[in-house]
């Protein structure tokens, strides 16, 4: 198929995968970056945070396309970025914002409602007087305050043995949420992931370019990514820091970076782009 009748679309994880935390991992990726723009492919960054934490890193990136945030809580569009219609009630600044979310308030009453209910002891980190916590993990008041900014998630800890997460797990989904692991807590979420998210936007460019065949790239580091690889039509599970792949995502077609984190984040999509195996 000539490049002319295709439009790739690259989807990202933007912590760990894209973005690392040295701050010169920003200069690993601009080449990757200038390389996309340069042929009009939307780069869509993908993050478990919420807008106002990672508005800072795209302005430095002077970011022009839409990304997604909150496990797919809502889906950011800049002015001008997509020019057919669509459903959104509210903007940023210059974004239009398509919220496929649970409102945050309405996820910290159902938490109440857990509790009381059924008596399960699971408590938000907005919850939470900070500096102090009943709970025998220790939540920073940074973590507190973050919680509190959140608009369609709530971190959460949960005190229990497995045959009550599992009993927890069953009716989280009769409140129409999803309870989501993290290292050393969960995510509440409405019923939603980063995966439909990502395909809500694909259909969109599909709309967009009626008359090109639609090829979407996705990148990520960690099995927090499954979700948006599992959503593309091309996979690729970047390296991490350490020289080690996260062995819990699975999927056919997945492709391996040679190098770790950004570096080898910026070789893929100008491998995948160019058609460039070498690279």
């Amino acid at each position: 198929m000539k490049t002319s009748q295709v439009q790739h679309l690259v989807f990202t994880c933007l912590d760990g995968a894209m973005i690392d935390p040295n701050p010169t991992a920003l200069q690993e990726v601009l080449p990757a970056i200038e390389l996309l723009r340069s042929r009009n492919i939307p780069l869509i960054a993908t993050t478990i945070k919420t807008a106002a934490e990672i508005l800072p890193t795209l302005e430095m990136l002077d970011y022009q396309d839409p990304f997604i945030v909150e496990d797919g809580g809502a889906i950011y569009i800049p002015n001008g970025a997509i020019n057919v219609s669509f459903n959104y009630k509210k903007t940023v600044r210059q974004w239009k914002v398509i919220e496929l979310g649970t409102d945050h308030a309405i996820i910290l009453k159902k938490i109440v409602k857990l509790r009381q209910d059924h008596r399960f002891k699971v408590t938000g980190f907005s919850e939470m007087g900070t500096g102090s916590t009943p709970m025998e993990i220790q939540v920073s008041a940074e973590e507190i305050h973050s919680a509190g900014t959140r608009e369609y998630s709530e971190p959460v800890i949960f005190e229990g043995d497995a045959e009550e997460l599992q009993r927890l797990q069953g009716k989280i989904e009769n409140y129409h949420l999803r309870l989501k692991e993290r290292e050393d807590y969960f995510m509440l979420t409405g019923d939603h992931d980063e995966g439909s998210a990502v395909r809500f936007l694909i259909q969109l460019y599909r709309e967009e370019f009626p008359e090109k065949s639609i090829v979407s790239i996705g990148l990520g580091d960690s099995r927090l990514c499954t979700p948006l690889l599992h959503a593309v039509d091309q996979p690729v599970l970047v390296r991490k820091m350490d020289g080690s792949f996260d062995e819990e995502i699975g999927k056919r077609g997945l492709k391996f970076t040679r190098d770790p984190g950004p570096a080898g984040w910026n070789q893929a999509v100008i491998a995948l782009v160019t058609e460039d195996q070498e690279a």
